[in-house]
């Protein structure tokens, strides 16, 4: 997550500061409810500053510079290629026949490899305990943001597709990185990428990934998010003060996008709640070994003491 260059949600016309609890869930609930049929990824972040970037655009975009600058889509290509073909060298993706660059990409994203991938859930109190958990040791607290996109006209992909038994050994159907690309390009729309084989982590978070061929021209996206070709539509802008009411005003804005900044007393308010009631706290979010391990170092399990009963230990942000 870059925080350089502030998005500027409020100023932008795509954003929208909640000042209570219940002024937060009645917003995600409008969201969510607003038009049949429609869906919605979810993200959420600490930091309101950060913008929208994958791990690949954000390192090559300030790779041997003093400022961001936003790759060429070739470039990326050629980077991404590159990883592709060291990491089938090196033996990853070898749990699959003829694991697919879907596959290889959603594996070295969930293990911390940059790639164009960008991490979305479809819960959205997953992405919530995100944009509302504490801050590091040393850092300061922020307001965070929580991110509704909608993907309902996107191509959706599978990381895997299944070989055809008659079709020698090449598979045959399903959405290739390649096409997928293509048609990104061609339509100038992100797709989504629901990988196939789904780890402990990935199934507790109920994760995907939002991905796109990088727009030829850094203003035509969402003011904010770098190298996903979002739409440049309208901003739905006051819109959303109307939207958000406790009774809202007949009218439905178009809703792409929209960012709900976070306070940081709502933040601290929203935290209990998650976990004691939406059952979001980082050993259900992170069940895995590698959870387990961070946790056990930023001093988040549950301390004992003969003498003492079980209290909770500082809660850090995830990296």
């Amino acid at each position: 997550m870059s925080a350089t260059r502030d998005p500027g949600w409020l100023d932008s016309g795509w954003g929208y500061r909640v000042t209570t609890s219940d002024e937060l869930m009645r917003a995600v609930t409008r969201i969510g409810t607003s038009k049949p049929r429609h869906r919605y990824a979810w993200r959420g972040v600490p930091n309101s500053q950060y913008r929208v970037q994958s791990s690949l655009i954000r390192k090559m975009g300030i790779e041997g510079r003093k400022r961001f600058e936003l790759p060429r889509e070739d470039q990326v290509q050629r980077k991404e290629q590159l990883l592709l073909r060291e990491a089938r060298k090196w033996g990853l993706g070898l749990e699959v026949p003829r694991p697919t660059d879907f596959h290889m990409l959603a594996f070295m994203q969930h293990h911390g490899v940059p790639t164009r991938l960008l991490d979305v859930t479809s819960n959205p109190m997953t992405a919530l305990w995100f944009a509302c958990r504490p801050p590091t040791s040393g850092q300061s607290d922020t307001q965070g943001v929580l991110m509704a996109f909608d993907i309902s006209e996107y191509t959706e992909c599978g990381s895997y597709t299944y070989p055809d038994e008659r079709a020698s050994a090449e598979f045959v159907k399903g959405q290739t990185l390649h096409s997928a690309l293509e048609e990104s390009t061609e339509r100038h729309t992100p797709f989504t990428l629901r990988p196939t084989f789904r780890d402990s982590r990935m199934q507790a978070q109920e994760g995907f990934f939002i991905s796109g061929a990088v727009p030829e021209q850094a203003t035509s996206t969402i003011r904010g998010i770098d190298g996903i070709p979002f739409p440049a539509v309208t901003p739905p802008g006051d819109a959303l003060d109307k939207f958000f009411e406790p009774s809202p005003q007949k009218g439905i804005p178009d809703i792409a996008f929209v960012a709900l900044v976070i306070p940081i007393p709502v933040k601290r308010s929203m935290r209990e709640h998650l976990e004691g009631t939406f059952n979001r706290s980082w050993r259900v979010l992170f069940p895995d070994v590698e959870g387990f391990r961070d946790a056990e170092a930023a001093g988040v399990l549950t301390a004992t003491t003969p003498d003492q009963r079980p209290h909770k230990m500082s809660f850090p942000g995830h990296k």
